[in-house]
């Protein structure tokens, strides 16, 4: 009696072996013609039934190195390694009563006091401290006065660099004549206007950074206010009605 091959899937690098779709065994040349494909030699198989025996063999083997790659039926598709890290959590918003002080913690004394001043000021002028009528002049001269004060570079209490940037937006548009003007009649809806690309130059357009370095830092006024447009040009929009 001829043995009973079971009809089964060829598994992956075996698919060259044919499978019957009934239940007997292939034909003597089918087997030699899959044996041959899957580089299985038969050459010493003098019968039937030892060809047969090395047909069931090779497909006995394919079928376990295919069980033995093949992922587990509901695996889950791996995933990256815990390498990856949250997205960093943006910077605390001060308040005001936190502002103005030392890295421990304590009091920064009248310089503390003035941080939270001007950070609580939404009027220009109280900014800068200057009445509606000041000059020119008495505009440079206080700026001057508080950006030195406050420059991050020289003061190292919390908040400094937020009165800084406030003191310097203040004088940005109110040494600008016609921005001044603006200011008087509208306030500080001008300053919105202003950011949103309205009244050229002003707010975000001039550089608290280049704006102290054309008025506050040492050397010739003509000097420095000529290295700080060259770092950015849109100051000179600001600087063109003086």
């Amino acid at each position: 009696i001829s043995p009973v091959v079971a009809p089964i899937s060829a598994p992956r690098g075996c698919e060259c072996l044919p499978l019957s779709s009934k239940m007997s065994t292939p034909s003597v040349r089918e087997m030699k013609e899959a044996l041959a494909a899957a580089g299985v030699s038969f050459a010493d198989c003098s019968e039937k039934s030892e060809l047969v025996a090395r047909y069931k063999n090779a497909m006995a083997n394919s079928a376990s190195r295919s069980r033995a790659t093949a992922p587990p039926p509901h695996a889950k598709p791996s995933t990256p390694s815990g390498n990856t890290r949250a997205p960093a959590a943006p910077p605390k918003q001060l308040s005001v009563e936190e502002m103005g002080k030392t890295a421990d913690g304590s009091d920064g004394g009248e310089l503390g006091t003035e941080i939270r001043r001007v950070c609580s000021s939404r009027d220009f002028y109280e900014i800068l401290k200057v009445n509606r009528s000041c000059s020119e002049e008495e505009l440079k001269k206080s700026y001057r006065k508080l950006a030195l004060r406050l420059h991050p570079d020289k003061c190292n209490l919390s908040g400094a660099e937020e009165a800084f940037k406030k003191v310097s937006t203040a004088f940005g548009c109110l040494h600008d004549s016609r921005q001044r003007a603006s200011y008087d009649i509208h306030g500080e809806e001008i300053v919105q206007r202003g950011r949103n690309g309205w009244g050229g130059g002003f707010g975000a357009d001039v550089d608290a950074e280049e704006l102290f370095r054309a008025y506050c830092q040492s050397g010739s006024k003509v000097e420095n206010i000529t290295a700080a447009i060259k770092k950015n040009p849109w100051l000179l929009l600001t600087l063109l009605t003086e």
